[in-house]
């Protein structure tokens, strides 16, 4: 592995190395360590590359409450909390939703291009069931469901912005 001093940017096995080896000075990594831990990371490949702490964050979160869209729409309710009428169409909206949320949160962890992107189709399509299943009377637009709805659409779509804002994070 060749440390590339030119690259300014904070990315890549060379800020990798520097990021290690800073360590060094609160009992972090010997020199030799981080020699021999660097050469096992491959210059651009996400799998040996740490990922970017936000995005990681983001992804947890939106794998979370896709399982919890899943659960609300095969239960009917939320911690007791939120209930919505359970039809089979409700269900199946519902658990479709979740499973777009989910899923968009998977696919940012392939810090690729093409997993990014997807998962911003999958936050839209959400986003765009979500105004489906209130516009058509699926879900209850009353009180407390009127504010999780809003809520939750609202986060869809700044985890929707985060992922574009942080395009050039994505290989």
């Amino acid at each position: 592995m060749k440390l590339d001093s030119s690259n300014t940017k904070a990315e890549g096995s060379s800020f990798e190395f520097l990021r290690a080896m800073s360590y060094g000075a609160t009992s972090g990594s010997e020199l030799g360590e981080g020699i021999a831990a660097i050469k096992g990371v491959e210059e651009d490949n996400s799998k040996t590359r740490i990922r970017p702490r936000g995005l990681v964050i983001v992804s947890i979160l939106m794998l979370l409450f896709g399982l919890a869209e899943v659960v609300t729409g095969v239960t009917g309710n939320f911690l007791d909390v939120l209930s919505a009428t359970r039809t089979l169409t409700y269900t199946l909206a519902s658990t479709s939703i979740g499973s777009f949320y989910s899923i968009a949160g998977l696919l940012i962890l392939t810090m690729r291009k093409w997993g990014a992107a997807l998962a911003i189709v999958f936050l839209v399509a959400d986003i765009a069931g979500r105004f489906t299943m209130v516009l058509t009377g699926l879900f209850p637009f009353d009180g407390i469901n009127a504010e999780s709805i809003v809520a939750g659409t609202v986060i869809a779509a700044i985890f929707t912005f985060y992922i574009a804002w942080s395009w050039k994070k994505f290989t």
